[in-house]
């Protein structure tokens, strides 16, 4: 193990392209002198009937697990997920070194990543993304975050997403937007979650901070009772997302020969022109190690530790699902950034075209994520202008959570009444829009 006095992180000026990354603010790229102790060690699983896939992937700080991964070597299809033994049962100095820090106020991602020093030198020897970005307090499939089972879980945020309302069934690689816990629920304080409500609503919120796993989920290592105020409030959770580097492309043919171009952390992409060739040659050899073939399965966590009130049983459903991620993305609008009024108007103006559709319906749940003002009007607007078509469904959705507005209530009561078909989608949303939340 590295002597302390050798531990260090260093900013690198590298080019970062955000242009695949729709939840991030801004990030930057660093090289990390760490010792090891919070690393992610994959094993090669033989082929058998029993077997999901062929990678089983552990996080784990100071030989503790903090979550379990089965994934499949198909990149379409979700893997299992496991819990951890629970991060509040690891002797971490570090992170209670940096817990006043990042509880305070965001100043800027700069001062931030000084604040999460002793925490990154944790991490094995590398380069890094460090990211101010937006997640959700849920699991892609409409469950609150920290509701997770002990035992192997099949979970939607290790796949692709997959735009199932195109006709060619579009995947895309994910986004850093999905949260996992990694603290027993049994940790859970209510006055804790009342302190940061008001907090995590100003633009200086403090960060949660999480690990980047898979291109869609990130585990979070500090800062859920941040990700409970935030469901309470269906809000977005700021986050300074750790990136580790998950690829390599090149300049040559195919983008698989020559010398590397850019590094890839996940959506997050960093120029490697610039960069000390010494570096880049030992991220290319140490991207080589062979996986270990293993045997071993997954085993149950230990997260699992109190009985969730509805209110945030029911937080996950007002997310963004992995099943609506990629018509999100095929939308190309920011998750962070308001969208472009010239692009509402133009696609608002054409209701009887697909393509129109199609980009409205992507854009409505991003506009919920945002908590955009215009978005009352334009779902409005969706529900009595387009036909019958996803773009609709989303508005009216979208409609059914602004309780207590009497030109609401009337477009459903008038639905309701012309529309009697007690298998109408539509109808069950709009059912539901006098029950108690």
């Amino acid at each position: 193990m590295l002597h302390r006095r050798e531990l260090c992180v260093t900013p690198l000026g590298a080019e970062i392209d955000l242009s695949n990354a729709r939840n991030v603010h801004e990030a930057r790229l660093i090289h990390v002198q760490g010792c090891g102790a919070l690393t992610e060690r994959s094993y090669e699983l033989p082929e058998d009937r029993d077997s999901l896939g062929d990678i089983l992937s552990i996080l784990t700080l100071n030989e503790t697990p903090l979550l379990q991964m089965e994934l499949p070597c198909c990149p379409t299809c979700a893997g299992l997920i496991a819990a951890g033994r629970g991060i509040e049962n690891v002797n971490c100095a570090e992170l209670e070194a940096i817990s006043e820090r990042i509880n305070a106020p965001f100043e800027s991602l700069e001062q931030s990543i000084r604040d999460l020093e002793p925490l990154l030198t944790l991490l094995k020897t590398g380069l890094y993304v460090i990211a101010d970005a937006v997640c959700v307090p849920t699991d892609g499939d409409g469950s609150f975050f920290w509701a997770v089972q002990n035992e192997p879980t099949r979970h939607p945020a290790t796949g692709m997403a997959v735009d199932m309302a195109s006709d060619d069934y579009d995947y895309y690689d994910g986004q850093p937007l999905y949260l996992y816990p990694s603290q027993s629920a049994a940790r859970f304080d209510a006055a804790r979650v009342d302190y940061y409500k008001p907090r995590i609503m100003q633009p200086d919120a403090p960060r949660a901070v999480a690990y980047t796993v898979t291109d869609s989920l990130n585990l979070l290592l500090d800062g859920h009772h941040k990700a409970a105020a935030a469901a309470a409030l269906h809000r977005p959770v700021p986050c300074l997302l750790i990136l580790p580097m998950s690829g390599i492309e090149y300049s040559g043919k195919f983008g698989l020969t020559g010398k590397p171009k850019a590094l890839w952390f996940h959506s997050v992409q960093a120029r490697a022109d610039g960069l000390p060739n010494k570096m880049v040659k030992k991220l290319i050899a140490d991207r080589k190690v062979d996986f270990i073939l293993s045997r071993q399965r997954i085993a149950p966590g230990k997260l699992v530790g109190r009985d969730w009130e509805d209110r945030f049983l029911r937080a996950g459903g007002h997310y963004p699902a992995m099943r609506e991620l990629a018509q999100m993305l095929s939308t190309g609008c920011s998750f962070t950034e308001p969208v472009p009024e010239e692009w509402l108007r133009r696609h608002l103006a054409q209701p009887e075209r697909e393509e129109a559709q199609r980009a409205i319906a992507g854009v409505i749940p991003i506009m919920e994520l945002q908590a955009d003002e215009r978005l009352r009007a334009i779902a409005l607007q969706v529900a009595r202008e387009f036909p019958p078509c996803r773009a609709q469904f989303f508005a009216y959705r979208a409609l059914s959570r602004l309780k207590g507005d009497a030109e609401i209530e009337q477009l459903f009561v008038d639905y309701l009444v012309e529309h009697d078909d007690k298998h109408d989608l539509m109808r069950e949303i709009v059912d539901g829009y006098w029950d108690e939340e």
